[in-house]
């Protein structure tokens, strides 16, 4: 049965009641923490835990940058009342038929926490799939940190759900902050090889290759990019990824061979951007300015609002000592991701600011 474009307004219904998070194929809906009477006199009621959770795995989902599309729908925490609705509007059958039709993966959350007693909360939460048994996880933290708790919380749902996740989430919020640190980022790839299905090893192998790039170490990553496309050769991720490795090692013409790749099979657009701004920067290296300058414009034409583009276009001005250009493609990437300390230390190194005389961005 196709519901066509009833399909998301039946889930959106459905998680009017409950804190939902709906990805391209997956489906979250995180019910009832049961919380003692102690820790609700703290403030920490139900409500408020279940929302702390839920809110802290769609923050991670988002700060993992990954190619899977969020749509948030409502924050409710009633998963009870859907299941009466469903059954008092006979909608059943519409909601499974509307999973069924996205091709969704669903899971429900929930579960309780309990105070020890040394003072300790301790945190059990359900992991729940259809035709699957309960997996079910145990957590541990002081009442003095309770967000932190609930963080944590939020990481073993998202790791329950989708373990890759996790990875890039670790992987991301290094870059964030400019570290050169990916121990968690690797602790987590390690754990996710045995839950994340063989066909889909290949989001791993990328990962992984690109933190040995990030450690300057572009040829062991290749062999990593290598081992992904062997399990999917249409890869457009890691055939970038090999493109930008090629660059550390100077091979720049083989690095545009696969920039070009990834266009040529990028049927969505999704990675073209990226490409033609590497591609660019490559061009720059190669001392051809005016092919370079083609080709970061083309990509501008596309999304003039692409972070990571204005960044690349600032180095290649930089190398070419085009210092006051350099720092304003810097600035409109801190503009466009303030996230990444990168582009605004690089900004503040080019133009000679500190954090005292930095301006406000606009």
């Amino acid at each position: 049965m196709d519901f066509g474009f009833l399909t998301l307004p039946i889930l959106a219904f459905v998680s009017l009641f409950s804190f939902a998070v709906i990805s391209e194929d997956t489906e979250v809906i995180i019910t009832e923490f049961s919380v003692p009477s102690s820790i609700e006199a703290t403030g920490y009621t139900s409500d408020v835990v279940t929302n702390r959770i839920g809110g802290a795995y769609q923050l991670i989902t988002h700060k993992a940058r990954t190619a899977k599309s969020q749509r948030p729908f409502g924050q409710s925490n009633q998963q009870t009342f859907v299941k009466s609705l469903v059954k008092r509007y006979n909608t059943e059958e519409l909601v499974n038929a509307a999973r069924e039709d996205l091709g969704m993966i669903s899971f429900t959350i929930g579960g309780s926490i309990i105070v020890a007693s040394d003072g300790t909360w301790l945190v059990r939460v359900n992991v729940r799939r259809p035709e699957r048994p309960t997996e079910v996880r145990f957590l541990s933290g002081s009442p003095d940190k309770p967000e932190e708790l609930f963080f944590r919380v939020g990481l073993e749902v998202t790791e329950a759900v989708d373990p890759y996740v996790v990875a890039s989430y670790h992987y991301e919020t290094a870059l964030d902050v400019g570290s050169d640190d990916f121990s968690k980022t690797r602790t987590a790839i390690l754990r996710a090889y045995p839950r994340v299905a063989q066909k889909n090893h290949h989001w791993l192998h990328n990962l992984w290759g690109l933190t040995l790039l990030r450690e300057g170490r572009p040829s062991e990553s290749i062999e990593e990019f290598k081992k992904a496309l062997q399990i999917k050769n249409d890869f457009p991720l890691s055939i970038h990824n090999w493109g930008l490795a090629l660059i550390e090692m100077e091979q720049y013409e083989e690095a545009i061979r696969k920039f070009r790749n990834v266009i040529s099979i990028d049927k969505e657009g999704h990675r073209t951007i990226r490409a033609l701004s590497q591609w660019a920067y490559a061009e720059t290296l190669l001392d051809r300015t005016g092919r370079s300058e083609i080709l970061f414009k083309k990509a501008l034409s596309i999304d003039p609002t692409d972070a990571l583009l204005h960044y690349i276009w600032g180095k290649a001005y930089e190398y070419r000592g085009q210092l006051e250009a350099a720092a304003e493609q810097y600035r409109l990437a801190t503009l466009y991701d303030p996230t990444r300390t990168t582009y605004s230390d690089d900004l503040k190194r080019v133009a000679g600011y500190s954090s005292e005389t930095m301006p406000t961005l606009h």
